[in-house]
């Protein structure tokens, strides 16, 4: 029988990178299936956050966060005439100690650290807000005022760097406290947006065109996957890469897509680059890698349907043979794995 203050024990040794997920699965799986756990097994059914895994509790843990996010990112920002400067900032400041403290309780006195961690993310997501008032309040902005705090989303402009070197700040000050990775997401989102408002602001152009922005997006999402792939490989217990692997994605992925050139080279080079994302997905077993290339690879065989052959019958015929024998291949070295590695000296 085992004791909610020796899970507890576990799931600490899992933070520090004593265990790691995968022996903690199998020791809960171990004692929850022993005739003499009942009160562990108890214990972990009424928790679903130990489970972990997809499921309904998760979806709306994630839902409700991003509620609160979309109500004080958006709507809250609409009402900006309605409360002024002032009013959002007291309102601001008033529900990021709130969800601070709910975070901490639900965090560390309740030990439901996901619904903890997910309330710290939206207290973090508050400071672009928080930020925005006090430029506007005080008139002080790093250039010139951008009057519209929707644009913060939309548009490239260097009086948005305070904000983001803020919401960085904040957030990885709330990671040393809180190891929960969605908290990278803010932080890795507001590096993208530094990394365009400062090239703006370098750049002696008025406005950046889009393949600057482009170039950019790419240069920076190239800078933000290998951050991201230090991350992976120093990280124990908590999967810190993931948000920032996601968010380099978007970047360097938007950029090229958006670079692609008008003649068939410059298509063919995207494939290319995508080929190479389900490669790296591969080998850093990442699926969000095999998603942005397969998203690509599907845009390239619809533009070459679309476009290259359009009058060809025989297109979509090819398409399914090379799809079928694809499968079949995948099949055949399945079957034939370990032959392969004795063929090549790879088994030991």
């Amino acid at each position: 029988m085992l004791c909610i203050d020796c899970s507890r024990q576990l799931k600490e040794c899992v933070r520090k990178g004593l265990l790691n997920e995968e022996h903690l699965a199998k020791i809960i799986d171990e004692l929850s299936n022993s005739p003499h756990s009942t009160s562990f097994h108890a214990i972990q059914s009424s928790n679903q956050e130990a489970k972990k895994a997809f499921n309904p509790i998760m979806v709306l843990y994630y839902i409700g966060a991003l509620l609160i996010l979309s109500a004080f990112g958006w709507f809250l920002g609409s009402q900006w005439d309605a409360l002024g400067p002032g009013g959002i900032l007291v309102v601001s400041i008033v529900y990021a100690l709130l969800f601070a403290y709910l975070g901490k309780v639900i965090c560390f006195r309740e030990k439901y650290p996901v619904a903890g961690g997910l309330l710290f993310t939206c207290a973090v997501g508050m400071v672009p807000l928080i930020v925005y008032s006090l430029e506007a309040l005080t008139g002080i902005w790093p250039k010139a005022n951008p009057v519209d705090y929707h644009g913060y989303y939309v548009w490239i402009n260097g009086s948005w760097i305070i904000i983001e070197l803020a919401t960085i700040g904040v957030a990885f000050a709330t990671l040393k406290k809180v190891k929960f990775s969605f908290l990278v997401m803010p932080a890795a989102i507001a590096f993208w947006f530094l990394s365009m408002d400062l090239a703006e602001i370098v750049i002696s152009t008025q406005q950046l065109t889009w393949e600057m922005r482009s170039w950019v997006s790419v240069v920076v999402g190239l800078l933000i996957l290998l951050l991201g792939y230090g991350v992976d490989r120093i990280s124990k217990g908590v999967d810190y890469a993931f948000w920032i692997y996601l968010s380099g994605l978007l970047s360097f992925w938007g950029g090229m897509a958006t670079l692609q050139s008008k003649n068939e080279s410059g298509h063919f080079i995207f494939c290319l680059v995508n080929l190479a994302l389900i490669t790296v997905s591969l080998k850093l077993q990442r699926k969000s890698f095999a998603v942005f290339g397969a998203l690509g690879l599907f845009g390239y065989i619809g533009h070459l349907a679309w476009t290259v052959f359009k009058e060809s019958a025989l297109f979509p015929i090819a398409l399914v043979f090379i799809g079928v024998m694809m499968i079949l291949s995948t099949v055949l070295y399945q079957k034939n794995y370990s032959k392969l590695q004795i063929a090549f000296g790879t088994k030991k």
